[in-house]
């Protein structure tokens, strides 16, 4: 049962660019039901050809589609961490201050590290809010909720004159990811250790 439970919370990780290609699709949707509005998020690939990684994301607010100004790339769901709850189907999302719903997305950056990008949506404007395409690289990813955002663990750093293939090469770190007055806001727990340069 130990064994079971250990693969099962295996599942929740990001491992690179790995277990983001093993479950890549030209095209899908992830579905945001919140109260009487639903807001869906489309990734579809231009060419058709997943080698292309040219996904566009349109979002859809009930009716109203709006083509976000994203680079094309391949994007992927995020799989949630056990106990927690999202706004969302594949995709982490949370509802702040009644007002705001911040998503978070995977985006394929191969041969580099996994990123990590999210949007807000304003709920009661029924519009885009905030994007923000870069908050950081995923060697092993993984999240908490918080009130008014994700509490979420990245690669802050890697190792001044290291190489890959050092073991302590990647420096991982907690990282806030909040919504303030509709604005996507993010916060290290702690500054990067000495013998390491943000990426």
């Amino acid at each position: 049962m130990k064994k079971l439970i250990a693969v099962l919370a295996g599942s929740f990780l990001f491992i690179g660019n790995t277990a983001l290609a093993k479950s890549a699709k030209l095209h899908w949707v992830t579905k945001c039901p919140i109260e009487e509005t639903m807001v869906t998020l489309s990734f579809e690939s231009e060419s058709g050809e997943i080698d292309e990684d040219d996904q566009i994301v349109t979002l859809i607010i009930d009716d109203k589609k709006i083509k976000l100004g994203l680079e094309p790339l391949l994007y992927e769901p995020i799989p949630l961490p056990a106990g927690e709850v999202s706004a969302c189907d594949k995709l982490a999302g949370l509802v702040v201050e009644e007002k705001y719903l911040l998503i978070m997305f995977g985006q394929n950056n191969k041969p580099k590290l996994s990123k990590l990008g999210a949007i807000v949506v304003d709920l009661q404007k029924k519009k885009l809010a905030d994007t923000n395409e870069d908050l950081g690289t995923m060697k092993k990813f993984d999240y908490k909720v918080l009130d008014n955002g994700f509490h979420v663990h990245l690669n802050q750093g890697t190792k001044i004159g290291g190489t890959k293939a050092d073991a302590d090469f990647y420096k991982n770190g907690w990282k806030k990811i909040t919504v303030k007055n509709g604005k996507i806001a993010e916060a290290w727990d702690k500054p990067l250790a000495a013998g390491y340069k943000a990426e």
